[in-house]
């Protein structure tokens, strides 16, 4: 998780009260300045890097040089948690981090993501996670770092009172800050959009220093935990993630779940090119659409550039293409009528099965999630809150939002060999040279209806948009395409 900090001089704090912060340090390299403000800023803020590299808050690029090629699993290890407990009562979890793109507030890149709060006896075993965190060998505080010097900040020796401090809040933010404190707001939003849940509710926490052997065999490790409630999946699976990229060990699975029930339903909701935030793993996913659309029978909807139901998606969607306007005013690209709009991804992991499990965390479905990061989820067993995500998901997938990805028009014999030929260049991890693919996008025709890809007026119902509709520039098409033909041997650590 990334973080930055805002302190108002009216902040509080009560009698024994505080606040403790635990962060991968993998992604916040860069926040050098701001790590050293957090370690020395309060008493009662307590801050902690987990793995930090070589003991450092921030590392010089020789350093992450030289953990790579000699500590390359403690390195590698990112723990992906997301965890959010006030007072030991109320729990958040799910996919966000704490960063502007994730709360709408970034003009460049905003992600459509997903949480769940939950109030109950299952805080509590959020709270021990966090505890068995926080007291890991793993998690340094910011203060016992190398280079945690509060000289280069200005800082102040803190006194035991809290600190007042003058920091003034942006517009959004501001308007988020009184949000907070509107009562009728938050008895709208959070307390009467509350669902009793009648079945029992489960979290999943994968161990510090997770390593793969050993999570696998523990009970109640995300990975274990995810894979028996959706491998126990009969009537249906639907799936929401940014990366639709599986794991050897999760392919199999489907591939014993497909051959048991040939009629499973399985619908998965992730990424396009244009809505993507990392071009190598949608590469290395691109290779897998063959096996998962032909072989195991999956309907794949990748989000569109901007979806029809966008503004119910990003509810600050005008103000934030307001403020591009604002920024290309006196562009070339404004001058020239290019429309510039916020880019939008997917960034929730989560699925519903048969329409009575909902399973809400931080685990991508991904090689990276199953064996390298250590993760986090919640399952519920209640098929009023399965419903309420199964149409939230659904709505992402619906045909103004979403493309449906199917088989390429069929000309014969031609089709045979290329498909035949396309199989072997994509089951090599170099050189996947061959330029034809088994699958592309759709995008349902105006006045016509949804049928399935196998229906004989599928062809013209949909319209082919190609690989990768929504991109404006060909360079980033290119990228994935170079990844793709080079970078298969990436998938077991993407």
């Amino acid at each position: 998780m990334t973080y930055r900090i805002s302190f108002s001089k009216n902040w509080c704090w009560p009698p024994g009260g505080g606040v403790r912060i635990l962060v991968d340090q993998l992604t916040g390299n860069r926040q050098g300045k701001w790590l050293t403000y957090g370690a020395f800023v309060h008493q009662n803020l307590q801050i902690k890097l987990y793995n930090p590299t070589f003991h450092k808050g921030k590392n010089t690029p020789l350093d992450l040089m030289a953990a790579f090629l000699f500590y390359y699993h403690t390195f590698n290890q990112r723990m992906h948690n997301k965890v959010f407990i006030v007072d030991a009562g109320v729990g958040i979890t799910g996919g966000r981090n704490i960063e502007r793109k994730y709360f709408d507030l970034d003009p460049e890149f905003t992600f459509k993501d997903r949480d769940v709060l939950v109030v109950g006896p299952v805080v509590a075993d959020m709270e021990q996670s966090f505890i068995e965190y926080w007291k890991d060998k793993r998690s340094v505080a910011l203060r016992q770092l190398n280079n945690a010097d509060p000289q280069r900040t200005g800082i102040p020796v803190v006194s035991p009172k809290w600190l007042p401090m003058d920091s003034p809040l942006e517009p959004m933010l501001a308007a988020l800050d009184q949000r907070a404190s509107d009562q009728r707001y938050i008895k709208d939003v959070f307390v009467d959009t509350v669902l009793p849940v009648s079945g029992d509710v489960r979290f999943f926490s994968d161990p510090p220093g997770k390593k793969p052997r050993r999570s696998k065999k523990a009970p109640f490790s995300c990975a274990s935990g995810l894979h028996r409630i959706i491998f126990g999946a009969e009537h249906s699976l639907v799936m929401q993630t940014p990366y639709l990229l599986f794991s050897r060990k999760a392919l199999r699975g489907f591939k014993k779940m497909r051959k048991k029930n040939p009629a499973l339903e399985i619908i998965a909701s992730t990424n396009s090119l244009a809505t993507t935030d990392s071009l190598s793993v949608y590469a290395i996913a691109f290779k897998e659409k063959k096996k998962l659309v032909k072989n195991l029978k999956f309907t794949i909807c990748e989000l569109k550039s901007v979806p029809g139901d966008v503004r119910s998606m990003v509810r600050n969607y005008d103000r934030l293409r307001e403020k591009i306007d604002r920024h290309l005013e006196n562009q070339d690209l404004y001058a020239l009528g290019i429309d510039i709009q916020p880019q939008i991804g997917l960034h929730g992991k989560s699925f519903v099965v048969d329409d009575k499990v909902a399973w809400i965390g931080s685990h991508n479905f991904d090689p990276r999630s199953d064996h390298y990061n250590t993760e986090v989820g919640l399952a519920i067993w209640d098929k009023t809150v399965a419903a309420r995500l199964k149409g939230n998901i659904l709505r992402d997938v619906a045909p103004q939002n979403s493309y449906l990805i199917a088989r390429q028009p069929q000309v014969p014999v031609i089709s045979y060999f290329s498909g035949l030929v396309g199989s072997l260049s994509r089951a090599l991890p170099f050189l996947d040279i061959w330029p034809f693919r088994y699958t592309t996008s759709y995008e349902l025709r105006p006045r016509k209806k949804p049928v399935p890809r196998d229906h004989p007026l599928f062809q013209e119902h949909y319209k082919n948009m190609g690989a990768f509709p929504g991109i404006n520039l060909s360079i980033r098409a290119m990228q994935v395409r170079l990844l793709t033909v080079m970078g298969g041997f990436l998938a077991p650590i993407l």
